[in-house]
């Protein structure tokens, strides 16, 4: 688990206004994801990746990528 820890302290790290979380899958496997910390509880504004390199690429692209709460 500590190279999971390490992938989530890494990507929150390059992205400071987004929060990063991980989802143990049932089936195996972890789901990444993160929002805003400004987003509230809107799960709306949630990504959902399969790897920490997709959900970088995925915030990189997100509008209000470089918000500052």
């Amino acid at each position: 688990m500590s190279g999971i820890t390490d992938a989530v302290m890494a990507l929150e790290a390059d992205w400071p206004a987004w929060q990063i979380w991980v989802v143990p899958r049932v089936t195996g496997g972890i789901l990444w994801c993160a929002r805003l910390w400004a987003g509230g509880d809107d799960a709306s504004h949630t990504l959902n990746a399969g790897s920490p390199e997709e959900l970088a690429a995925m915030i990189e692209a997100a509008p209000g990528e470089g918000f500052m709460p």
